[in-house]
């Protein structure tokens, strides 16, 4: 009785050392031509998605799952002096990150036929 109540100590601290051990991580990788940096904190996904000229970022909260990288493609919007990209991220929603005159702008205040399918009807 002893030593099954051993070992199930043991195997609790081990899972909760794994658990706060691995729970946050960073991570870089590509997808269509940009580079994604993505840091998992507390619950919090940040990501940075930089290509030759601007860089984007936003975070996003939900719980870890097995795979790590989270954006799957990148859509790229552009006009004359417009510049969005849509990360696709299974299973969430998500919006468009853009820079108009090279500031980075919410794309809600951009008039633009382009950005008006990701628009909800009331902003507040």
């Amino acid at each position: 009785m002893k030593k099954v109540l051993l070992y199930s100590i043991i195997i609790c601290i081990f899972i909760i050392l794994i658990k706060y051990s691995f729970s946050n991580y960073k991570m870089n990788y590509k997808v269509d031509n940009y580079s994604i940096s993505m840091t998992y904190k507390s619950g919090r996904f940040y990501f940075e998605i930089s290509d030759d000229n601007y860089k984007y970022n936003f975070d996003i909260y939900s719980k870890r799952n097995i795979t790590k990288s989270k954006i799957k493609k990148i859509k790229t919007i552009e006009e004359d002096n417009l510049k969005c990209i849509y990360p696709e991220i299974k299973g969430m929603d998500t919006y468009p990150l853009c820079y108009k005159d090279g500031i980075f702008t919410d794309y809600n205040l951009i008039d633009s036929e382009l950005l008006d399918i990701y628009k909800e009807e009331n902003v507040n």
